[in-house]
């Protein structure tokens, strides 16, 4: 401030009865509710300074000066929340302290609906929140730096869901977008209830985002990168990539918004390649079903709502689906691994992929593929095949993925010549021969002919009902039953 003394001093106090505030949480006020506020102008020659008072814990100092027409600007503002204001006015928007509460996404909505805002005025931002909104989203414990860069604001965040540095130009474009890198990344479902269609693609600005960590609905994935552009009412995800361990996703996806109807329709397609599925499928939650596996996935899927809001039940695609040099864990013990085939005692109780529950327990597998369809939370097969040393599988039918239930046929075909010296070993050192006298009390054909089982499995992926439907062998008169 200048040494000299004003030449006009004027203060003012209110306690704003009958005085609404229209901004964004902290500053908002009804008109009904009181709050203290005060404010002192000194008139210089050339300047105006001021200092305000909002409630108890707002304070603001700022100096006005005039430009070419000799109307007066605003050239510096410090505003302190919950804090002191600091000794030494610098020039340009200074915002520090801690805030209770606010929502990020009322700020932008209210800078965008704003006149003449001067972004280049934000020199620095120093705040932390106990508790802030951003794209619907509830991040706690938040701490945020920002300073003025070179046509670009450059800063850091750190909260409970996402924590990184970026870089925000003054006006993005697909040359020179805003560019997030953040050390973690946290996704959680949103209750539908609170899930309003106020996020659209025109509130977006061209991005690319890197992460070297991301939590999607309670699954840890890694080094997540997206292009994003808006263009009007479409958001184009150019490059999406994602990696859960040796597993690689890479696809491209977009966002439609009908500002007519407010309804939203997004859409991916995508590949996902790499080795040992078993070990990612155990890390998402699946159960330790397999291990190895070289995966090779494609799909292209669609969902009437935005691009970060799909679910199971929403979803509609096809996909192809194929897996290589695996083996099926949870190995029912004793002689019981090859004679489960036909029993399905054996059989794990978990989905996994949508056919796990016609696996045995601890079979290797050559190769496992099929096409698929999911619409209305339902999945369903009418090829998928899993054929192995011991046995082929085929499976039609549907996954009933929101009732978490089954529908399906199963046909097993053993390969008993490649199995029976599995048996053998199993019997060794009890009675050698007790692999080749069960077979032979199993089957009437010879040995070295496959014999076709037909199943029927219904019910929840839980309990579900394993019905023994036929056998294609028209001499075996009746259908092993052996004890689980």
């Amino acid at each position: 401030m200048p040494k000299t003394k004003p030449f006009l001093r004027l203060s003012a106090s209110s306690n704003l009865r009958n005085t609404r505030l229209d901004l964004p949480q902290p500053f908002a006020k009804t008109a009904l509710s009181p709050r203290k506020a005060s404010v002192e102008l000194d008139f210089f020659q050339e300047q105006v300074w001021f200092s305000a008072g909002l409630g108890s814990d707002i304070r603001g100092r700022g100096q006005l000066v005039p430009d070419a027409e000799r109307n007066f600007e605003l050239n510096l503002l410090d505003i302190a929340f919950a804090s002191k204001l600091k000794p030494k006015p610098r020039q340009g928007l200074h915002l520090y302290g801690s805030i209770d509460e606010v929502s990020v996404d009322d700020w932008i909505r209210f800078i965008k609906g704003s006149e003449g805002a001067n972004s280049a005025l934000l020199q620095s931002v120093d705040l932390s929140f106990d508790r802030a909104l951003l794209f619907q989203r509830e991040l706690t414990n938040v701490s945020i730096d920002l300073a003025q860069g070179e046509q670009s604001f450059v800063g850091s965040i750190d909260s409970s869901i996402v924590s990184g540095r970026f870089a925000a130009p003054w006006k993005p474009s697909p040359a020179n977008p805003l560019i997030v890198d953040l050390d973690y990344l946290l996704i959680e479902k949103v209750d539908d209830e609170t899930e309003e269609a106020d996020l659209v693609p025109a509130d977006l600005v061209d991005f690319r985002l890197d992460s070297k960590a991301l939590v999607f609905h309670d699954m840890l994935f890694s080094k997540l990168h997206v292009d994003g552009r808006p263009v009007g009412d479409k958001l184009y995800i150019d490059n999406l990539g994602l990696q859960k361990d040796d597993l690689v996703l890479e696809g491209k996806g977009q966002w439609d918004y009908d500002a007519v109807s407010r309804s939203h329709l997004s859409s991916i397609a995508m590949t996902v390649r790499g080795e040992n599925l078993g070990q990612a499928l155990a890390g998402m939650g699946f159960g330790d079903s397999m291990r190895g596996g070289r995966l090779d996935f494609s799909g292209g899927f669609t969902w009437p709502d935005r691009i970060v809001a799909f679910d199971v039940d929403n979803l509609v695609g096809d996909a192809r689906f194929r897996v290589d040099d695996g083996v099926l864990n949870n190995v029912d013990p004793g002689g019981g691994r090859f004679v489960g085939l036909f029993s399905l005692a054996a059989l794990p109780r978990r989905l996994s992929l949508d056919f796990s529950d016609v696996f045995i327990e601890g079979m290797e597998f050559d190769e496992i593929y099929g096409t698929y369809r999911i619409e209305k939370g339902i999945l369903t097969t009418d090829d998928s095949r899993m054929k192995g040393p011991a046995a082929e599988i085929k499976i039609y039918g549907d996954t009933d993925i929101a009732k978490r239930s089954y529908d399906q046929t199963i046909e097993i075909t053993p390969k008993i010549r490649q199995t029976l010296p599995v048996i053998g070993a199993v019997a060794a050192g009890s009675t050698v021969g007790w692999g080749l006298l069960l077979l032979q009390s199993l089957f009437k054909k010879s040995i070295d002919e496959a014999v076709e089982v037909e199943y029927r499995v219904t019910g929840s992926w839980d309990d579900p009902k394993i019905e023994l439907v036929k056998a294609v062998d028209e001499n075996q008169r009746e259908l092993p039953k052996i004890d689980k």
